[in-house]
């Protein structure tokens, strides 16, 4: 299982470079374009808030994978080892219930934008393949924060950190 949640990991990180790889590129030639050649590229904005979503759901994935998502920790900070343990564990089940219930609204979602053949204004693209980056992006916040929290859970002793 470890073996599969790194390979996992490292198809993320190569997806999450070429994303903004990308963004960069089709920007800066954007720009390029309008300052010099006075022409905009109008598919610019599609595909970068596409691959905006992208990079953001995989490095949320990481971060949860990590642990260093964002939590507020003030109260947690003062309780026993034991106790932050189970509060730690019960919070990454109500993670992966959310984004199980994400998950669930983007194939909706998804669904949606297939029967009605709602395309991207200036591509005519499918919207739904822009679409596909919330239910995607849901399975591997799903798979981290499970990998994490198997992790604690199983995890003898105190802080790994």
């Amino acid at each position: 299982m470890k073996k599969f949640m790194n390979g996992l990991m490292k198809a993320e990180n190569v997806v999450t470079a070429a994303s903004f790889s990308v963004m960069v590129f089709i920007a800066a030639g954007n720009v390029f374009s309008r300052k010099v050649l006075h022409q905009s590229w109008s598919f610019t904005e599609e595909i970068t808030g596409g691959l905006f979503v992208v990079i953001t759901m995989l490095g949320a994935a990481g971060a949860a994978r990590d642990g260093s998502h964002i939590g507020f920790s003030l109260f947690t900070d003062y309780l026993p080892q034991a106790i932050r343990k189970k509060i730690s564990l019960i919070t990454m089940l109500i993670a992966v219930f959310f984004f199980g219930y994400l998950l669930i609204y983007g194939v909706e979602m998804v669904w949606s934008e297939m029967v009605s053949n709602q395309t991207t204004p200036a591509m005519g693209w499918p919207e739904w393949i822009f679409g596909l980056t919330i239910p995607v992006g849901s399975v591997f916040l799903m798979a981290h924060f499970t990998e994490r929290a198997l992790t604690e859970a199983f995890q003898k002793g105190g802080d790994k950190e």
